[in-house]
């Protein structure tokens, strides 16, 4: 999936960022702007990302 490809390239090139995407709203399945930030917690080979939907009040 490229979106998690490019969430593992943000983390391994800078650390840490934001990622924006679209992605299905949980209940509507409307696809809507999303973004996550995702860091790389020092050496470890994994990353850790959270994500919302800035457009849903």
């Amino acid at each position: 999936m490229k979106l998690i490809a490019e969430m593992v390239r943000i983390a391994n090139e800078t650390g840490s960022g934001w990622v924006d995407y679209l992605w299905p709203f949980p209940g509507t399945g409307e696809v809507l702007p999303k973004r996550s930030y995702v860091a790389r917690p020092g050496d470890m080979e994994m990353f850790i990302g959270s994500g919302f939907y800035p457009s849903v009040d």
